[in-house]
């Protein structure tokens, strides 16, 4: 159909970035300032096989580590990174890597049905990111913002930590104002003469 093959393109779209560009190498200079300005691990991640993967961490020496590095992946109902970038991407694509109604439990505030996530998708691409706590790690709170080109989204940023440091007042005064001035640039980067070439 022509949404699947719109999932298709842009799922291409991801490669020829990453393989052509090195998404990682344009990206790689705003997530070290973006993480040297909050002190939390960073994760740029992309949708691949019905799974995100991450394609780039970093991490704050001394601070909390999660067991998770390059090349790993996750289910995308079950983290911010994951609804972020599913919340850019067409029903059918979503409704492609979740063929069932109920979906696999990981923790208790793991959205439990398709119907849900579906809901919570269009909140958040209404909202512009994603903030999620205790979906897939105990005691972890993450915010998420995509990376788009032509309103899709190619990849995503996603900032992690303790509840205790991460808590709503400074996720939404202090680290949401700078992962969306994050996400913007390398978008914009991602966005000029040279990447577009990739896409016709």
């Amino acid at each position: 159909t022509k949404f699947y093959m719109l999932g298709l393109k842009f799922l291409t779209i991801s490669r020829k970035l990453l393989d052509s560009l090195n998404l990682r190498t344009v990206a790689r200079p705003l997530l070290e300032e973006f993480q040297e300005q909050t002190g939390e691990m960073v994760f740029l991640s992309v949708l691949s096989g019905g799974k995100v993967v991450y394609l780039d961490k970093l991490q704050t020496p001394g601070h909390l580590v999660l067991a998770t590095e390059v090349g790993y992946s996750l289910p995308p109902h079950a983290c911010t990174s994951g609804k972020t970038l599913m919340a850019w991407r067409s029903q059918k694509e979503v409704m492609d890597i979740y063929p069932t109604e109920v979906l696999p439990p990981h923790r208790k505030n793991t959205v439990m049905t398709r119907t849900m996530l579906l809901k919570e998708l269009e909140e958040i691409r209404a909202q512009g990111y994603c903030i999620g706590t205790e979906q897939y790690f105990q005691g972890i709170r993450g915010v998420a913002a995509p990376i788009l080109i032509d309103g899709q989204s190619v990849a995503s940023v996603c900032m992690a930590g303790p509840i205790s440091y991460m808590t709503m007042d400074r996720v939404n005064k202090k680290i949401v104002p700078l992962l969306m001035k994050t996400v913007s640039t390398i978008s914009t980067l991602l966005g000029q003469d040279n990447v577009q070439e990739l896409l016709s």
